[in-house]
């Protein structure tokens, strides 16, 4: 293929891509693609890469950052450089742009469009009532303060986690696994999860994780405070297993962690659980809020301190970049309110706490 009309088909595939996924109906997204197709291909693809012991991701991004800096120094001492950078690299740059977000949705992003997670666990999808987020509220603060007094922590009485992060990482990928065998749509071995590659820089972004589709690599941020590792990396691995919708994935973290998970798992999805339940109250009921939110216990309060303290020494310009940069992502994708999304996991707490 000529390259003029190579360039032309790339730069159009993205929108194409994008037109085709918002014509797919979640059913048949559901059955065909998040059950099927993605699932096959996140096995596969991670079964290559997961041998790897570092980001496969990471590398090959830096790798290909370097040869695409190279090629602009290149292209910027040709004589003829504003003509080189109008017909040969712009083309360039938005056929691999459309390209690459071409093969986002085909391997992973049409999950955006799949049936509400709520559906598939055959939950009430009622909104929750003031007084069921209040009996939530109460419950998880409980669960959180007993789960608290079942973990380790170090000389300073702040939470540690059992094995270290990599023992954290490692033990999250065998409980989502067997998570799998009660709740179908996470079945499944795939790449394990792998620490963020420069996690202390990552930080001044505000990401805790991310999951990369093209290589199948669920990635975590492990500069962040402890407590807050065993939820973050379950959340990826729900990403990992077609859980695109950040709501949902927090959800499926804070499911597992709970029910399945050892006690630092356990720990880690309650105190998630109540940050969110506490939140979602305090526009309803502030004081009621207020109340229950000052019966946690004073280890929990150490902890919670912890974050406090990272939160402070990672806040500025960059990190606001970074929430502005997500919350684009998640609306280009269909999620409309943006960032704000992970908050409606309280919506699914409560349903599930009906089911009973």
């Amino acid at each position: 293929m000529r390259r003029p009309l190579a360039i032309g088909v790339a730069v159009l595939s993205g929108p194409l891509a994008w037109g085709m996924s918002q014509l797919a109906e979640p059913a048949w997204v559901e059955r065909h693609f998040a059950m099927g197709w993605t699932r096959a291909f996140a096995a596969g693809i991670g079964s290559i890469t997961g041998l790897a012991p570092f980001s496969v991701a990471q590398v090959g991004g830096l790798i290909l950052a370097v040869a695409l800096l190279v090629g602009l120094g290149r292209g910027l001492r040709r004589p003829d450089r504003r003509v080189w950078a109008l017909r040969r690299a712009l083309p360039s740059v938005l056929a691999v742009a459309s390209f690459g977000y071409a093969v986002f949705v085909a391997v992973w992003g049409l999950n955006y469009r799949r049936e509400p997670l709520a559906r598939t666990l055959h939950f009430s999808t009622e909104r929750p009532t003031a007084d069921e987020v209040a009996a939530l509220a109460e419950w998880i603060v409980d669960e959180m303060n007993e789960r608290r007094t079942a973990v380790a922590q170090d000389a300073d009485g702040a939470f540690v986690l059992e094995a270290g992060v990599a023992g954290a990482l490692a033990r999250a990928e065998v409980l989502m696994a067997a998570a799998g065998e009660t709740w179908p749509m996470l079945r499944g071995r795939y790449a394990s999860p792998k620490p963020i590659l420069g996690s202390a820089l990552i930080s001044y972004v505000g990401v805790g994780g991310i999951y990369i589709p093209f290589t199948g690599e669920p990635h975590v941020n492990i500069d962040v405070p402890a407590s807050s590792i065993p939820f973050n990396v379950c959340h990826e691995l729900a990403h990992q297993r077609g859980v695109a919708r950040e709501d949902e994935a927090n959800f499926v973290a804070f499911l597992v962690g709970l029910e399945r998970g050892d006690a630092d798992f356990a720990y880690s999805a309650s105190l998630a659980g109540a940050s969110y339940v506490i939140q979602a109250w305090q526009d309803v009921d502030p004081d009621g809020a207020a109340e229950v939110w000052s019966r946690r216990s004073s280890a929990v309060e150490r902890d919670l301190a912890v974050k406090r303290a990272w939160r402070t020494a990672h806040e500025g310009a960059a990190q606001e970049a970074g929430e502005q940069v997500n919350n684009a992502y998640l609306r280009s994708n269909g999620v409309k309110d943006g960032h704000h999304s992970y908050g409606r996991v309280v919506d699914l707490m409560v349903a599930w706490r009906r089911a009973g």
